[in-house]
């Protein structure tokens, strides 16, 4: 009755409290009542959010407990602070000026969201609203068996030097066959010691994505690796990665020999249509940003022409 008296619930909603709740009651368990009774319209959309940020928060956990915040000096910690506080300067002015690109456009073109004005003319998949962080803690569990089900085992790497790419920091790239299966793979050997940090980082980034678009056809597959294994020169100790090999020409190549093909063409409309689904799966199942523009140079075509395949990007 004092809230109702005080104006802070209505008469309605207090009758409606009264039926639901057998008196004498428990403070905390009267307020829990009148929580549920006025639950914001927003609720659902806040729950949304905080999952959201609480996955992030999740995949970020590992990355800082790499870092050894414990082991840096008060100097170190200091330029730390000072270089997250930059670059998140940077990150709030793109996001302005991306917001008012954004509204300047929906005001020529009226209040249809930019997303959907693109992509569902397109594919008819991405006309709803995604979120890269969701598909990841959504399909977490699918995106597990498929890189287990697809690890490898027993790889023997070729020593023919035709078949290796130097790298810098002694780190190469090489062709393997699975033994257990037969068939050929791509082998990166990273030094355990010697490599830059940031080249490392780099290089983690590149697997990481791949393991997160595992359920996307377009990109190579994620094999596994083997953590630390003897090289075949001087005993340095390496890090082996496992990747699907793709060994086929890109769009480019074929558009120089072949030359260009009409729009009406049934190969050409198939080729678009994997092209953009590809880039659907970028934006909608990968957390990673990506440090290039995409190009005919990345665009490779497997299977006959049947599948097109994302090769060599970097995130």
């Amino acid at each position: 009755q004092k809230l109702q008296d005080m104006g802070v619930i209505s008469s309605d909603d207090a009758a409606q409290l009264s039926t639901g709740i057998t008196f004498p009651v428990e403070p905390l368990r009267l307020l829990q009542a009148v929580v549920l009774q006025n639950q914001p319209p927003r609720a659902a959309q806040i729950d949304a959010c905080i999952a959201d940020a609480a996955s992030r928060v999740r995949q970020l956990h590992p990355m800082l407990a790499e870092w050894g915040l414990d082991d840096l000096s008060r100097k170190q910690t200091a330029q730390l602070l000072e270089l997250l506080e930059g670059l998140q300067f940077r990150l709030r002015g793109s996001h302005e000026k991306l917001a008012g690109w954004r509204s300047s456009f929906q005001m020529k073109l009226g209040r249809e969201p930019v997303q959907a004005l693109f992509w569902d003319k397109l594919h008819s998949a991405a006309g709803a609203p995604y979120s890269a962080h969701a598909f990841q803690r959504d399909y977490l569990g699918d995106i597990e068996r498929r890189c287990a089900r697809q690890r490898v085992h027993g790889i023997e790497a070729r020593s023919a030097q035709a078949s290796r790419e130097r790298l810098k920091y002694r780190m190469e790239r090489c062709i393997g066959r699975c033994i257990d299966r037969g068939f050929r793979l791509e082998v990166l050997r990273v030094p355990t010691r010697g490599v830059p940090w940031s080249t490392l980082c780099e290089h983690h980034r590149c697997m990481d994505a791949l393991q997160q678009l595992a359920l996307s056809a377009h990109f190579p597959a994620y094999l596994g690796c083997e953590p630390c294994a003897a090289s075949e020169e001087g005993g340095l100790a390496v890090s082996q990665w496992f990747t699907e090999l793709v060994e086929a020409p890109t769009l480019r190549e074929l558009r120089a020999a072949y030359g260009g093909l009409t729009e009406t063409s049934l190969l050409f409309r198939h080729w678009r249509h994997q092209l953009v689904e590809a880039l659907l799966h970028l934006s909608a199942q990968c957390t990673f940003l990506l440090r290039h523009s995409l190009t005919l140079d990345h665009v490779h075509v497997l299977d006959d022409g049947a599948r097109i395949v994302l090769y060599r990007v970097g995130w």
